[in-house]
């Protein structure tokens, strides 16, 4: 049976802290926020946050009429070729078409998390209602104005997504003055384009804008200020940026593609091997039948054609299924990405029990022999496995960044 080779993990290891070290040297994690996850809420909640007019961060409108002026910046510039109308906004009188970023008051402005878009119209507009992640208006007859933004940190658009919402927000705000679109992301990358999507209003019409680059640009240019969350949101958008300006796309690539595949053949090994301890002296046994760098097929010899998947998703969660999904008692087991290795360890033993259950059902004591009881002792692919799992542990928010990296590049 092929397993982990220790010396390829080692060299994963040793290349990303190589990378990382060089990073560190410039810019640390801040160290507060070590526990705090980085996902897609965090920046959307605080994203509402400093849009809010009224909100504890002190800009007043200030920080709202940056955002808008940057939208304008990026919509009149033709070298971004997005549609440019009288319904969008113009940073200047040179461009022909919209309403001047600038004369918007947004004193008497709201901001809505998770906002809900209804169908009016459910025969023409496909996917039905939806909620936009952040959505800013001020619906006075002086200003009336809509921007809808859709935060795409950690994931990418679904298929059909933004093409749903620019025709439920122009079927519901048609009366506004300017309805504006932006797409959000770490990079300021376009929306990703499905074989069947609109590209039309992906590419055009929604403003493709960056944390790092165009919302990190705003808090640095506006007034300092003693805000506490301000300041530990710019140092998190610094720390960002640092990480992914000093990255070797090509070699970053690399070095992750083959910490995926270390990483599933080390959980591969471990599943299987507590599943084959548990089934000491019992019928059938459990074989690895395809390794894959991301997919492992394994089977019990009696019920061959109904294999397991072990997977490792791109944040590393590990993952356990069978592709009959529901139909077969049990949709996916999952196992968290971040856990450090004794933790992971247990959890691991906890699943292999659960797989039992769920994949042989009311008989699965049959499957099983006398050991039972969890594991005290190291296992050899433990100990193999012990210093990859370490390592993604300790450096689990840097991984979570640059994984999110290489999915949009």
């Amino acid at each position: 049976m092929t397993t982990i080779k220790t010396a390829e993990s080692k060299q994963v290891v040793k290349d990303l802290e190589k990378y990382l070290s060089t990073v560190s040297s410039i810019s640390s994690f801040p160290s507060r926020l070590q526990i705090a996850p980085l996902n897609e809420t965090w920046f959307s909640d605080h994203l509402a946050w400093l849009l809010d007019v009224r909100a504890t961060h002190g800009f007043g409108t200030a920080f709202a009429k940056q955002f808008l002026k940057i939208i304008a910046e990026k919509r009149s510039d033709i070298s971004n070729n997005y549609i440019q109308r009288t319904r969008y906004l113009r940073l200047g009188r040179a461009q022909p078409k919209g309403s001047l970023w600038s004369q918007f008051n947004l004193g008497n402005s709201s901001v809505y998390r998770e906002f809900y878009l209804a169908n009016s119209k459910q025969s023409s507009i496909a996917g039905g209602s939806a909620l936009c992640d952040v959505a800013f208006l001020d619906l006075d007859s002086k200003d009336g104005i809509f921007v809808g933004i859709e935060n795409k940190l950690f994931t990418t658009n679904r298929k059909g997504q933004l093409e749903s919402y620019f025709a439920l927000i122009e079927s519901r705000y048609h009366r506004a003055k300017v309805v504006e679109y932006v797409f959000l992301t770490l990079l300021g990358e376009a929306p990703f384009q499905h074989e069947d999507g609109d590209a039309k209003i992906c590419d055009r019409a929604w403003i493709k804008l960056s944390w790092i680059h165009d919302i990190l640009k705003i808090l640095v240019e506006l007034p300092e200020t003693d805000n506490r969350d301000v300041k530990q949101l710019k140092m998190v958008l610094t720390w960002m940026k640092t990480m992914l300006s000093h990255a070797d796309l090509a070699q970053i690539q690399y070095i992750l593609h083959n910490l995926i595949s270390e990483t599933t053949a080390a959980a591969t090994d471990c599943i299987v091997d507590e599943l084959k301890r548990l089934n000491i002296g019992a019928r059938g046994e459990w074989k690895i039948q395809r390794r894959g760098k991301r997919t492992t097929r394994i089977i019990h010899t009696s019920k061959p054609k109904t294999p397991l998947y072990v997977s490792v998703s791109s944040n590393l969660s590990i993952s356990l299924y069978n592709k009959a999904g529901k139909n077969s008692g049990f949709d996916k087991l999952w196992i968290p990405f971040g856990s450090n290795p004794d933790q992971l360890f247990n959890l691991i033993d906890l699943t292999s029990r659960d797989i039992y259950s769920l994949h042989f059902g009311e008989n699965y004591r049959n499957y099983l022999g006398g050991k039972k009881k969890l594991t005290t002792s190291i296992v050899p692919s433990r100990l193999r496995c012990r210093q990859l799992f370490a390592f993604s542990h300790r450096h689990r928010h840097e991984i979570q960044l640059l994984m999110a990296m290489l999915r949009r590049v």
